[in-house]
């Protein structure tokens, strides 16, 4: 009974058939577009630079460690980490951008 409510087909759907076709073609199996945890490392990292310098120096060495490690340890192509990369600063500018016109940051 719950898992009807979790699990539902959206066959017919433009986006879910391309999604699917995408996804059965690729090489590695269960991956996710795009990588949201080096969007997120990239956050992470970009905001402690600019608030907390001295972490975000040491941080810096973490973030650039994930995007390798998650094509060599095979849970993305390629390809993920690069646009979770553009997605880390689309979302870092995006919330400072937020954030300057409630006028918490400067």
């Amino acid at each position: 009974m719950l898992q009807s409510a979790f699990f539902h087909s959206d066959a017919g759907f433009l986006f879910t058939k391309i999604n699917q076709m995408i996804q059965n073609h690729r090489a590695v199996s269960g991956a996710a577009f795009p990588s949201s945890y080096v969007a997120g490392a990239l956050v992470w990292m970009l905001s402690t630079l600019r608030w907390e310098k001295k972490l975000g120096y040491l941080m810096l060495p973490i973030a650039a460690g994930i995007i390798p490690a998650s094509v060599y340890l095979g849970l993305h192509d390629a390809i993920n980490p690069l646009f979770g990369i553009i997605w880390g600063f689309v979302c870092y500018f995006t919330g400072v951008a937020i954030l300057k016109k409630r006028g918490e940051i400067s």
